[in-house]
């Protein structure tokens, strides 16, 4: 039982909900997904993912930020394991939902992948964010929860 929980703001997750939902039904557990729109001035076609069971999708009516929309996530979901899930995320493996799942049966209390970014440069405006990221948040051992 599970609570995929992903914080939204002006990005395209309807790929990556459906992706997540296909390996979530596989595994024939009980599960949800629900997505929050952190005020977001583009939605793309983000509110189709509702057609899909145990999917939620909440548009809030103001910014609310990175951590309280988490926070606000985590109090929504009904099941004891959270998966926090960014929205710009894409899922790179078959196994990504069967590997999480898996860790359930452990004793730890927090679980963490890893941050895998595109090996080509990206446009001059996000090189900044991919540089970053690179260097702190894919080639460190994380030791701590990050988001």
């Amino acid at each position: 039982m599970i609570s995929i929980l992903i914080p939204c703001y002006n990005y395209d997750i309807v790929d990556l909900v459906k992706t997540l939902h296909k390996q979530l039904y596989i595994t024939k557990r009980k599960f949800e997904i629900i997505c929050a729109e952190d005020y977001s001035t583009n939605t793309f076609l983000n509110k189709n993912i509702k057609k899909l069971k145990n999917v939620k999708y909440i548009q809030l009516n103001k910014n609310i930020g990175r951590s309280k929309i988490r926070n606000y996530l985590a109090m929504k979901a009904k099941f004891q394991w959270l998966l926090f899930i960014d929205c710009d995320s894409k899922v790179e493996h078959d196994k990504f939902i069967e590997n999480y799942i898996g860790q359930t049966r452990n004793e730890k209390k927090i679980t963490y992948g890893e941050t895998v970014y595109q090996k080509q440069k990206p446009k001059k405006d996000k090189i900044l964010h991919w540089k970053y990221g690179k260097k702190v948040e894919s080639e460190k051992k994380k030791y701590i929860f990050s988001s």
